[in-house]
């Protein structure tokens, strides 16, 4: 369930190497094509957590459709800005359901967060968050080097048992 309150826009801050991005964004088009259309001279590859591929250069798209509850890596040549615009995600009525094993999943809130506070609906299963650059979030041990969750920040979590992630609204 998500409520319309008009279109709005993320903008993502791409580097040129990886990037694990996700969007608040329930995108107007979400064809893949189409969402990265603006930065797509600088576009080498993008991944979904299922291994399927966006690549430009070969024209191959095996996505298809950009799914909010996913995160997504993204391959850069250099730095750029990705813009998503659509209607704005609630995200304490979005669930994201996480399987056992690893899942490269979606941030939905359009703020920073603590990832005690933000996992906690999965913290019973949650073993690893981790992000981008190394950063991780271990409740069982007690580690957080991840620092806040970020928006337009896609994160890998890794579950001892499938679970339904809710983050709290923003």
């Amino acid at each position: 369930f998500t409520t319309v309150y008009g279109s709005e826009t993320q903008d993502i801050s791409l580097n040129s190497g990886w990037n694990i991005i996700s969007s608040y964004i329930e995108p107007e088009n979400d064809t893949i094509t189409n969402i990265f259309s603006d930065v797509v001279t600088n576009l080498n590859i993008v991944k979904n957590g299922a291994g399927q591929m966006y690549d430009p250069a070969f024209n191959i798209n095996t996505i298809g459709n950009w799914n909010f509850a996913d995160g997504y890596l993204v391959n850069m040549l250099n730095n750029n800005e990705l813009t998503i615009t659509g209607t704005k995600l609630l995200p304490e009525t979005t669930p994201i359901n996480l399987n056992n094993g690893w899942n490269l999943s979606a941030y939905l809130r359009d703020n920073e967060m603590s990832p005690t506070t933000a996992l906690a609906s999965i913290s019973p299963s949650l073993v690893l968050a981790k992000d981008n650059v190394g950063g991780i979030y271990s409740p069982v041990y007690g580690v957080n080097t991840l620092g806040n969750m970020q928006a337009g920040q896609g994160y890998y979590f890794y579950m001892n048992a499938a679970a339904e992630l809710t983050y709290p609204a923003n």
